[in-house]
């Protein structure tokens, strides 16, 4: 999977945890907390498995990074 695909998704995902934050503040049903831990935990997997670089394999750590902490490559985001 593209590191750009990867983002979006978790990016997707911290959209989801704030509507789940809102929906249970509104409503106050625990439902919709519990489902916003459940997105972040996902989240969280989801980018350790796919967040690496392209070259090395290594983890990344941050989506903001042009380029590798591990082996200095350049991260095409593209």
């Amino acid at each position: 999977m593209k590191l750009k695909t990867a983002k979006i998704i978790v990016l997707s995902g911290f959209a989801l945890i704030f509507i789940c934050i809102i929906l249970s503040a509104a409503t106050k049903l625990d439902l919709f907390a519990y489902i916003g831990i459940g997105i972040a935990a996902a989240d969280l997997i989801f980018w350790v498995i796919f967040g690496r670089c392209p070259e090395c394999h290594k983890f990344i750590r941050r989506s903001s990074s042009k380029i590798c902490p591990n082996c200095g490559k350049k991260i095409e985001w593209k």
